[in-house]
């Protein structure tokens, strides 16, 4: 990856947190939404984008979680309400599709985590509590010609 590529992406991260700490130091306008998640699920809702970026409120229910993936942009995600496990794995082998859990971390409200597109960089999110959680992300990229952020999906081989 270019420097150049590298400044434009640590650019737009440091906006995003920016834009992040409004929304996180004050959940009103997006508890206002009135997102709600069953449990073992989670919603999502578009706020707002334009050609370069994209943001989405996320309401998880108690347990949900998303797949093991990995992003092909920067995304920067900001706790605005419970508290969400971050948790990050590496690969087995190069291309393997499974993965090994390498750590994981507590996302408390207020918390802000960023994620460069440099690969590997596969993470998942749950909501371990028993309340629902809510969380704004922040992607590089333009929701209407890309469908998703989501570059690749991966398989945790369970521990015998």
């Amino acid at each position: 990856m270019s420097t150049l590529a590298i400044s434009v992406d640590e650019l737009f991260i440091d906006k995003a947190q920016r834009l992040l700490d409004v929304f996180v130091s004050d959940p009103t306008d997006v508890l206002s939404l009135g997102l709600v998640a069953e449990p073992g699920k989670y919603e999502k809702r578009f706020l707002f984008g334009d050609g370069m970026t994209s943001a989405w409120a996320f309401a998880w229910g108690a347990g949900a979680s998303t797949p093991i993936h990995d992003h092909h942009c920067p995304c920067v995600v900001g706790v605005v309400d419970g508290t969400v496990l971050e948790e990050w794995f590496e690969p087995e082998d190069e291309g393997s599709e499974f993965v090994r859990l390498a750590k994981a971390h507590d996302r408390p409200r207020g918390a802000i985590t960023a994620l460069r597109p440099r690969r590997p960089n596969i993470h998942r999110i749950r909501n371990i509590g028993s309340d629902m959680a809510m969380t704004v992300h922040i992607y590089g990229f333009n929701h209407k010609a890309v469908a998703t952020s989501v570059d690749r999906e991966y398989l945790a081989r369970e521990l015998s």
